[in-house]
């Protein structure tokens, strides 16, 4: 039952991953020239597949012992100049899950490539929607 259940969260993930959403920090206004529009977003290494899985392996079921059911939460983080992950916010309606989504976001140790506007390191904000399954 508990390998179904790993089977099926990871599944989730999967699915899930597979709608991050980002938000980034646009360049002020103004500050580009004729032609100059340059803008790189914040870059996980080996891509957000990798962040996915780095993110499914990191979450530790057993301090989720006796969920039962579906949980849904919502992780929102900032990629600062330096590549690091900050201000995490997890919210959803399970308080057991948020804290393990952001313990296995804060424990996350691969550096970002950070965003890039007009040749500038700019800071990059994402949001990431987890959800969980178990019987």
């Amino acid at each position: 039952m508990k390998k179904l259940s790993l089977l099926l969260f990871l599944i989730g993930f999967n699915f899930v991953f597979a709608q991050i959403q980002t938000t980034e920090t646009p360049p002020p206004q103004g500050s580009l020239g004729k032609g100059q529009k340059s803008y790189q977003s914040a870059e996980y290494p080996g891509g957000i597949s990798k962040l996915r899985v780095d993110i499914s392996e990191k979450i530790n079921l057993k301090r989720l012992k006796g969920l039962k059911g579906r949980f849904y939460s919502q992780a929102k983080f900032s990629v600062n100049t330096e590549g690091e992950i900050e201000n995490i916010v997890v919210t959803g309606e399970n308080i057991d899950f948020n804290n393990e989504v952001e313990r296995a976001i804060k424990s996350l140790k691969a550096k970002w490539k950070p965003a890039e506007s007009n040749g500038m390191l700019v800071s990059a904000q994402y949001t990431v929607p987890l959800h969980l399954t178990t019987e």
